[in-house]
């Protein structure tokens, strides 16, 4: 066996040792080495890349083996009286964490589409919101569900966003053409024309714009504050010794 193939060896032993710890199905590694697949498969390796890929594995196997331990000590301790009640507590943070999530996202939509139709018009509405962007745009009468077909935007938000080496506040508007239209429409209500209008009067309206900055850059930070606390109770959950 040359010095590459036993490097290779080595490799394939080590992926078996992970797979062993991950209760994974094993390679026979016997039988492997024997095969022409084998010996050219090392004569691809150069012998450096080989014995990185070994510190690699090792690596994982060393983590592999700490996941296994944290993960069997977990699962005893959740047996315990004491583990089952930390673990239920911990459960019902979370639950309560995702509820205030839903509940800050409907507050906000709530409240900016009461604006929207002070300021825009009464057939405007949010139809998606997350913590970095929101579409907006007229509802289809006919489907309360759905924009009219054309007339949507897209306003992108972020307190910090990189560009041309630098960072930036992001507060951008992105409205798609709708193609030509009449400008003088027999009805007005649900014409192209009128969507026009709305994104006009958003654009002319410094004090709406301003107000929605602050919502929607204030329900981002609330986003994070949620998100990290929900990780947080994760991590406590998976490793309630702290391993």
């Amino acid at each position: 066996m040359t010095r590459k193939e036993t490097l290779l060896k080595e490799v394939y032993a080590i992926r078996n040792l992970i797979a062993e710890v991950k209760g994974k199905e094993q390679e026979d590694l016997e039988a492997i080495v024997h095969t022409w697949k084998f010996k050219e498969e090392a004569k691809r390796w150069k012998e450096h890349e080989l014995r990185s890929r070994i510190e690699q594995l090792g690596e994982l196997l060393t983590m592999a083996k700490k996941n296994k331990a944290i993960k069997d000590a977990t699962e005893d301790y959740y047996l315990t009286p004491e583990g089952a009640a930390f673990k239920a507590e911990t459960e019902a943070a979370m639950e309560q964490t995702e509820t205030l999530f839903h509940e800050t996202k409907e507050q906000v939509i709530s409240d900016i589409n009461a604006e929207l139709k002070k300021h825009l018009g009464s057939e405007w509405r949010i139809f998606s919101l997350s913590d970095s962007s929101m579409e907006l745009g007229i509802i289809n009468p006919e489907k309360p569900n759905e924009l009219i077909f054309g007339q949507r935007a897209d306003l992108y938000y972020e307190r910090r966003t990189y560009e041309y080496n630098y960072y930036k506040e992001r507060f951008e508007l992105n409205v798609g053409t709708c193609g030509g239209h009449e400008l003088l429409p027999q009805e007005l209500t649900g014409s192209f024309a009128n969507f026009y209008i709305g994104i006009g009067k958003l654009y002319s309206d410094t004090n709406f714009l301003a107000w929605l900055k602050d919502i929607l850059f204030g329900y981002a930070d609330r986003c994070k504050e949620l998100r990290d606390e929900y990780e947080a109770l994760e991590a406590r959950l998976e490793n309630p010794l702290n391993i």
